[in-house]
């Protein structure tokens, strides 16, 4: 959902695990321990918990973390993810709310002192809808799992010496992205079945590329979630959203004038000003992204022309 890429896959383990315990090697089907793991995972009704994410896309300067306090409850009547769901977390872009109930998502800037409304029913866009903020707030391990695919990727499982599990995934390269050298890996608490850290790493041309999450699990207790769920929103404006005038995303036509651009030099961080060259006979821009592959892979084709 994402803007970058996040390897997801589901299918059944084949072979067998070996553990020491108490002495004895006991073998031990390692679907049993995934089972296990996401049986865990399916019971949790009613979540409070802290994470911190981490992620680092192509650069070092591309790199960030939020920290994150969660309240969230399963519930069927959702259509959008099936969950009742509020987030308040501190990240690059200042410290926002989200809360998210039924059809309608608030978004609470307290940077700001503003809250913008969105109304599912009205095709409104907010920060549930699979985005990169979806990924510090609703897809963690505690709800989605240990998935993968037995006919592609390889897994190793064993035990810490504190008894907790250590799963390893590999998948195979994408080439067409350009991205290689795939694993996923958990950390499950021995005793709840739980996962508690995960790190999705692969390389994109080279460049090292990751997402890790580390989550405290705080509470389950259904009044306890349910009260941190239902407070009230601050005394803030509420906005309703508006869509942006479609008439803004238009194709630019022959003739008309560059419109402004800033930005910085990817080199050395140096100020962009558009305007600056607009007395040379021949411009082209190219919008592009660090963790794009074929973005990256197309940039010595433009730098030949």
């Amino acid at each position: 959902m994402n803007l970058l890429p996040t390897i997801y896959r589901s299918f059944t383990l084949q072979f067998f695990l070996l553990i020491i315990s108490f002495n004895t090697l006991i073998a031990q089907d390692a679907n049993q321990v995934v089972d296990q793991v996401n049986l865990a995972v399916n019971k949790l009704n009613n979540l409070h918990f802290k994470t911190t994410y981490y992620s680092k896309y192509y650069s070092d300067n591309d790199t960030s973390r939020v920290d994150c306090e969660t309240w969230l409850i399963k519930t069927k009547t959702d259509t959008v993810l099936g969950m009742y769901i509020r987030s308040v977390g501190q990240y690059e872009y200042g410290h926002i709310e989200d809360f998210h109930k039924g059809v309608t998502s608030w978004m609470i800037q307290h940077d700001k002192d503003t809250i913008i409304k969105y109304d599912q029913t009205k095709g409104h866009w907010d920060g549930f809808n699979g985005n990169m903020k979806t990924n510090w707030t609703t897809k963690t391990p505690l709800n989605i799992g240990i998935h993968y695919d037995d006919k592609e990727d390889s897994i190793s499982i064993k035990q810490l010496e504190n008894g907790d599990w250590f799963i390893q995934l590999f998948s195979p390269d994408i080439l067409e992205y350009s991205i290689y050298d795939i694993k996923d890996v958990w950390w499950v608490d021995r005793k709840t079945m739980l996962p508690y850290r995960s790190i999705n790493h692969w390389k994109m041309e080279g460049r090292e590329t990751y997402n890790e999450l580390n989550i405290e699990l705080l509470d389950t207790a259904q009044s306890i979630v349910n009260s941190g769920l239902n407070k009230p929103l601050p005394d803030y404006p509420i906005i309703d959203f508006v869509k942006p005038d479609p008439k803004q995303f238009e194709p630019l036509t022959k003739g008309t004038k560059a419109p402004k651009l800033n930005g910085y030099f990817l080199q050395d961080s140096s100020a962009f000003d558009l305007a600056n060259y607009l007395d040379s006979p021949l411009i082209m821009i190219d919008f592009w992204y660090q963790s794009c592959g074929p973005c990256i892979r197309a940039i010595p084709y433009l730098d030949s022309l």
